[in-house]
């Protein structure tokens, strides 16, 4: 299914090559860097971190105990699963304790957020977490690399594009 190129005046297809090749990719480019700064924005003002100011500082020790038992209990797990000659029972006994870790940190945090139901975090949550902790100049240079990204791969998709359907008639305009 080969489609016959459509032949257009030199002028319209200047027109169409400067609509297709600079306008629209720069609206996708200003489009993808603005996504990508309201994500980083959104990350920042995530209501976790209001959370975990008002956690008092028992709690806030607790936390940390259950988190530095949950790494250590993990890399015990990740150990005897890679092993291949360790005991199965070894490994549900670390799975059940890593559970029981999530459940005594989730106790923690809904005293102070009774909508927090995460046994595990999502991805999501995980990218948002690392992109939170990421310094403003170095949100606004990857938002104006991803930018700069999206405007050179619509360019040349739209360059792409116009060549396979157009091809230039060079009548002279009066």
């Amino acid at each position: 299914m080969d489609r016959k190129k459509k032949s257009i005046s030199s002028a319209d297809l200047s027109k169409l090559m400067r609509m297709w090749l600079l306008i629209i990719p720069i609206i996708v480019a200003i489009i993808g860097s603005a996504t990508l700064t309201s994500m980083w924005l959104a990350s920042r003002s995530d209501s976790s971190t209001t959370i975990h100011s008002r956690i008092t500082d028992i709690d806030k020790d607790l936390l940390n105990n259950i988190g530095r038992d949950f790494r250590n209990t993990y890399l015990q797990f990740l150990r005897v699963k890679i092993n291949p000659g360790s005991d199965p029972e070894r490994v549900e006994q670390l799975d059940e304790r890593l559970t029981e870790l999530m459940f005594q940190e989730r106790e923690i945090i809904q005293k102070y957020d009774p909508f927090y139901a995460t046994e595990r975090p999502s991805t999501m949550e995980i990218l948002f977490e690392i992109i939170a902790e990421v310094p403003y100049p170095i949100v606004f240079t990857i938002a104006v690399v991803v930018g700069i990204f999206l405007f050179l791969i619509t360019r040349y998709l739209a360059l792409f594009i116009i060549m396979r359907r157009y091809t230039p008639s060079y009548v002279k305009e009066v």
